[in-house]
């Protein structure tokens, strides 16, 4: 999908904006967000016609506007997003006191969209995990997957991709809803059995720079996600044996509920 604004695509009037704050132009953001409102108002009419009601819609503009609306709305970037070496980011967010407007335009575009009314309330619902003590993101958002998945179904090794990752979770109180927006798949995770001389050579060379050498005349069983599983051969390498478990978040939240109460007991 391709939204275009004028001549240019909304990702070209994006990087472009983030080029000239970075520059210094104090009115780049003024642009950006000229640019974005029709965007935006226009993802509302498209809900109408897909998955909301037209009174969610309107909710979802009303509690925006409470807040400031679009104009108290500000932009943060990953710089690490810019994949192609074009500077056209495909990571941004926009976020303001009720908001949370996360934008993925690679390797195709998805939206993730938090809007509330009241900007003090928890950021999430669900039962309490325990207090996070930073931010987690990109690579440790990818640690953290991993580490849940060892925990959790006692493999020889984890894996789950950066590509994957797609948000951040917040320093402080958690809840389960916090993991159900970390990950927003809906994925289940897989096992499978590998020989340590079948493994790809980027797997083995990710291994290694965490402590580990695999032996080359040893079965290992490997935790990931369905998505790798679905082409093992472009991750993890020759593999076999495939069992499908449950929903990676359940994974997640199981791991988080046991690390942060025993970090709670050790205070």
């Amino acid at each position: 999908m391709m939204v275009h604004t004028a001549q240019q695509t909304l990702a070209e009037v994006v990087s472009a904006a983030i080029r000239r704050h970075q520059a210094g132009d104090a009115r780049a953001m003024e642009d950006l967000f000229r640019a974005v409102r029709p965007w935006l108002h226009g993802i509302g009419r498209a809900c109408r016609l897909s998955t909301y009601s037209a009174d969610d819609v309107a909710q979802a503009m009303q509690c925006l506007e409470h807040n400031g609306g679009i104009d108290r709305l500000s932009l943060a970037y990953y710089a690490d997003s810019d994949v192609d070496g074009n500077n056209q980011y495909q990571n941004f967010r926009l976020e303001g006191p009720g908001a949370v407007l996360y934008f993925r335009g690679s390797p195709h575009v998805h939206a993730f969209i938090h809007i509330t009314m009241n900007g003090d309330a928890p950021l999430s619902v669900g039962e309490p995990l325990g207090t996070n003590p930073r931010v987690l993101e990109g690579v440790t958002v990818k640690r953290l997957f991993e580490d849940a998945l060892l925990d959790q179904l006692g493999t020889d090794f984890a894996f789950y991709p950066l590509e994957s990752v797609a948000g951040r979770l917040r320093g402080g109180p958690i809840r389960t809803g916090d993991i159900y927006s970390l990950e927003s798949w809906q994925d289940h995770v897989v096992s499978v059995e590998t020989q340590g001389s079948a493994l790809r050579t980027s797997f083995v060379e990710e291994l290694r720079a965490r402590g580990i050498d695999p032996d080359p005349r040893r079965t290992y069983s490997v935790s990931t996600s369905g998505f790798v599983a679905e082409d093992p051969e472009r991750f993890l390498g020759a593999v076999a044996s495939p069992r499908r478990g449950g929903m990676l978040r359940d994974v997640v939240i199981a791991h988080l509920r046991e690390r942060l109460a025993m970090q709670k007991a050790s205070l």
